[in-house]
């Protein structure tokens, strides 16, 4: 088993805290509209970092725990309303993003 707790895991902690938290924080501060928000982060920008950790994790043989840093991440900031409560449903998307993802990246 390879070691979780370490820089790298940090990393995806991270930026998974940056795009899943701190981006919609931003917005709204930023007074974005509904539309905007949820246009920017939850489709575009979280859908790519879903898709792009999936990659990295597949393709740099890491952990397969780090795949569900960011959907859980996300879907704690949900619980402390940064979005509607049936955005949570977004993080079972974006985990089945990577997950496909990093099956792909395997082979």
């Amino acid at each position: 088993m390879k070691k979780v707790l370490n820089i790298t895991s940090a990393w995806y902690l991270a930026v998974g805290v940056a795009v899943g938290v701190v981006l919609p924080m931003l917005l709204t501060l930023a007074n974005a509209n509904d539309v905007v928000k949820i246009g920017v982060s939850l489709f575009v920008v979280n859908v790519i970092y879903a898709i792009a950790v999936g990659v990295v994790v597949g393709k740099s043989n890491h952990s397969l725990i780090f795949v569900f840093f960011f959907p859980i991440i996300f879907a704690i900031g949900v619980l402390f309303h940064l979005f509607q409560s049936v955005m949570i449903l977004f993080a079972l998307i974006y985990l089945c993003l990577s997950l496909l993802t990093w099956g792909i990246s395997k082979n």
